[in-house]
Formats: structure tokens, C-alpha cells, sequence
């Protein structure tokens, strides 16, 4: 799957499924229109116009087990973690960053959202920096404090 990070990294799209063989991959998910962190991560996002762009359901269609190492979510608009578990290679990590009024990042703070029994938890903070984080129409800022979460797949 060399072709398929070449045009991810150029900016480009991929339709395909990344499989076993490729792992250590780095996803952005739910990064909107493009990663914020740039080449080397995989944004995915129903806004895609570079990475992929598939809704949250779909991820295992795109992600063959343990692919990915690193995952960085911000502000996550919808559940995802019993999607994306499978993808994850143990030992595998998950930061997750928001407000504590977006209802996803509060149940994963709270240690009672879904699937997250395959994961431990190795940090979390309070009042992190926010480098701009958006809301879902990807203009409006995130407003209050920003928390962080980290995550580890299990062995």
C-alpha cells in the first residue's frame, strides 16, 4: 500500500483497505476537511477532501486489524472507540482532546463509554492548550476548557 500513503501524504485520497501488513499507520480521525497534523497521519472524516472521506461505521473497511499505532481525535462528534478498537495494534495509542460539554469526550473522561474496556488509560489532563480546535461546522470555535485523554490498546 506504498501508493496509497504517497497520495495521502501529497494530499490525495484512498479508497481502498489498508491491511495487516500495513501497519504503524498514524489516523487523524474526524479531522474535518484536512489533518492539523499534516503529512504522516491519515485524516478521516465525512468532510474529507484529503484522506478519506467515510463515515465512522465504515471504519473497518478502510482499516484492517492492528494497522493503525497512533490515533488523535479532537473533539469527536460521535461515539467511535468500538469502531475503531480493531484497527488499533496493541499497545497502540488513542489521544482524545475536547470540552467536557461535548457529551463523547465526557463519557471517555467519565471511563463509561463504549469499548472502552480495551484500552487503559495512561493519562489525563485538564485545561490543556487549545490550538483551535473547531465545533462540527468547522469554523466555530470549541469554547471553555480543552481535557485530554490517552488511551492504550491492551495486549
Amino acid at each position: 500500500e506504498a501508493a496509497a500513503l504517497l497520495a495521502l501524504a501529497k494530499g490525495g485520497s484512498y479508497l481502498g483497505k489498508f491491511k495487516s501488513t500495513d501497519f504503524g499507520l498514524k489516523v487523524d480521525l474526524m479531522g474535518g476537511e484536512h489533518s492539523r497534523y499534516g503529512n504522516g497521519y491519515i485524516n478521516f472524516d465525512l468532510k474529507a477532501k484529503s484522506g478519506i472521506k467515510s463515515d465512522i461505521s465504515n471504519f473497518k473497511n478502510h482499516f484492517g486489524n492492528n494497522t493503525i499505532s497512533e490515533m488523535i481525535v479532537d473533539n469527536p462528534q460521535t461515539p467511535f472507540l468500538e469502531n475503531v478498537s480493531g484497527a488499533i495494534q496493541s499497545g497502540g495509542t488513542i489521544t482524545i482532546r475536547g470540552g467536557m460539554s461535548n457529551r463523547n469526550v465526557n463519557s471517555l473522561f467519565n471511563g463509561n463509554a463504549a469499548g472502552l474496556d480495551a484500552f487503559e488509560v495512561i493519562s489525563k489532563k485538564e485545561k490543556v492548550n487549545n490550538p483551535g480546535y473547531k465545533q462540527n461546522d468547522g469554523s466555530t470555535p470549541v469554547g471553555g476548557e480543552i481535557n485530554e485523554i490517552i488511551l492504550r490498546k491492551k495486549p
